[in-house]
């Protein structure tokens, strides 16, 4: 059953997929108008300087997803400090007051260990990534999620994702991103 707070770990055959492939996603919202999500581990070039001069650090900004990749979206664990944040699950929250969001990261409040910004998000019609799911194009994770897979593990998480989930996809893990160059 697709619920907030599941990850999407895109399924090693889904290499030919540039917006997902190797991806994990968490959603942050499943209802019946849709799906929402964001890809934890795919990292733009750029930083929140570059689209944010009013933030003075520099905090990584990630691939979102290939939806609305113009708009600024961010999750984080402070919803004490960020007012109208939204539940996902346990302690991850999507949304809230950007204005404070800049004077919490100014303040040196929040940091990257607490909030991640996307550009963009991952977005699926009603019934349609049940559809993907039956397909085999994503494993569904259903399993507690732990704030360190959201904000500090991103780099690694797919990799961590697949040998946690054993069996048939072990065999991925040395396997170069796109089989087709071996």
């Amino acid at each position: 059953m697709i619920l907030k707070g599941n990850l999407l770990v895109a399924d090693p055959k889904m290499f030919q997929d540039y917006n997902f492939r190797r991806s994990v996603i968490v959603l942050v919202d499943h209802n019946n108008d849709g799906t929402v999500g964001f890809v934890l581990n795919k990292q733009h070039e750029f930083s929140s300087q570059d689209i944010l001069p009013e933030i003075n650090c520099n905090l990584p900004i990630y691939r979102g997803g290939p939806v609305d990749t113009e708009s600024l979206y961010f999750i984080h664990n402070q919803p004490k400090k960020i007012p109208n944040s939204l539940k996902i699950k346990d302690n991850l929250f999507w949304g809230g007051d950007f204005s404070v969001v800049i004077k919490l990261i100014n303040s040196k409040l929040i940091d990257s260990h607490q909030i991640k910004f996307f550009l963009g998000y991952s977005g699926w019609a009603y019934q349609q990534l049940d559809c993907e799911l039956d397909e085999s194009s994503w494993v569904l994770v259903n399993k507690k999620l732990e704030t360190n897979d959201i904000f500090t593990n991103s780099e690694n998480i797919w990799r961590d994702k697949i040998s946690e989930l054993g069996g048939k996809y072990l065999m991925w893990l040395n396997a170069p991103e796109n089989p087709n160059h071996n």
